[in-house]
């Protein structure tokens, strides 16, 4: 007899899978945090996760494979987290403020997903995975950053130009998290989400001072 998603005997087979892949997850997550991505390695994952090496290869091929998947859940929160904020019907401006601040307060809250977030830099040297992992979790990201370009295109920007803000938009908020997250912002005196408050309004402010297209 062929088991089907219904039958209780694959159900608790695949229970016990996913628990083991989230004990192997949550043992790797501690040793990134310990080591970094090019530190790390698939023996020391397997020892903090009480598994043998070979036990580990079933789940996952390399600890690039293993930091996708904890970079893609990490990133699909965040979309959550920006995209369940405006209301459908309320009006651009509102919706932009809404979905940036949630992109920001996700990360201002959440240090060490950001940290997880800029997996390919250490120092200034990229490490990135490979390819296929870097184009699918790039595309994530663009994911919950998509909403705010159309946005500021509902407020009147032509697609580049709404494209470029929102590359600024995400530049100035992930520069201001990364001076509060290392302390950095201290020596300026100032407050990071008083701070992107002010480029928020000063970027709305650029946009409704642009002269009318005829």
């Amino acid at each position: 007899m062929t088991d089907t998603p219904a039958d209780p005997r694959s159900q608790r087979r695949q229970a016990v899978s996913d628990l083991k892949r989230q004990m192997i997850l949550d043992a790797a997550e501690r040793i990134f945090q310990q080591e970094g991505l090019d530190g790390a390695h698939m023996r020391a994952i397997a020892k903090e996760a009480g598994y043998t090496v070979s036990a580990l290869y079933k789940y996952y091929a390399s600890k690039e494979e293993i930091y996708a998947d904890l970079l893609a859940a990490s990133l699909d929160r965040l979309h959550a987290a920006v995209e369940g904020l405006p209301p459908t019907d309320a009006a651009p401006v509102i919706r932009l403020r809404r979905r940036a601040r949630g992109f920001f307060d996700f990360y201002l809250g959440r240090p060490r997903e950001l940290d997880l977030g800029f997996y390919l830099f250490r120092g200034l040297q990229p490490l990135g995975l490979n390819p296929e992992l870097d184009a699918r979790l790039n595309q994530r990201l663009a994911d919950s950053l998509t909403g705010m370009q159309a946005d500021l295109q509902a407020l009147g920007l032509p697609e580049a130009d709404a494209l470029r803000e929102t590359t600024a938009l995400f530049a100035h908020a992930t520069g201001v998290l990364l001076l509060v997250h290392t302390g950095r912002i201290r020596m300026f005196g100032q407050q990071g989400p008083a701070l992107f408050e002010a480029y928020l309004d000063s970027l709305v402010a650029r946009i409704d001072a642009r002269p009318a297209r005829p």
